[in-house]
């Protein structure tokens, strides 16, 4: 029975690794779900920013889409890109208005040197002009 004490402590070294190795690879993807978690709460975070600037008179949308970054937000990571779109609603009036359609804006986010590109979008949201900006 000589050399039965080396064999069980290398067993227990390979049990010890697999198990060691199953809870990296979990803290990993937890890590991983986290970062992920955190740049959609800035995401959101940035696009209410930029539409509270619009309604403040902070920014003004205009016919061509505007980018810029989310530092102002305390996300300088991420950057966004402001557009005028049509909305879809009626204008002037209830439900049953023929009369067209409001304006809108739209926020897409990206991280930051992206933006423009559909693929790399974290969010989006697309508002009512009327809701974002203050006056008839």
């Amino acid at each position: 029975m000589r050399g039965s004490g080396l064999i069980e402590a290398l067993v227990a070294l390979f049990v010890f690794a697999l198990v060691a190795g199953a809870f990296l690879g979990a803290m990993t993807g937890f890590l991983r779900g986290t970062a992920r978690a955190s740049q959609l709460q800035g995401a959101v975070s940035c696009a209410g920013h930029v539409v509270e600037s619009v309604r403040a008179g902070l920014l003004t949308p205009g016919a061509q889409p505007q980018d810029g970054s989310c530092a102002a937000a305390g996300w300088p990571t991420l950057g966004y890109r402001l557009e005028s779109v049509a909305g879809g609603g009626p204008a002037g009036g209830g439900a049953g208005s023929p009369a067209g359609t409001w304006p809108a804006l739209s926020v897409t986010v990206f991280p930051a040197g992206r933006q423009g590109q559909p693929a790399a979008a974290l969010y989006r949201v697309v508002t009512a002009a009327s809701l974002a900006t203050s006056g008839p």
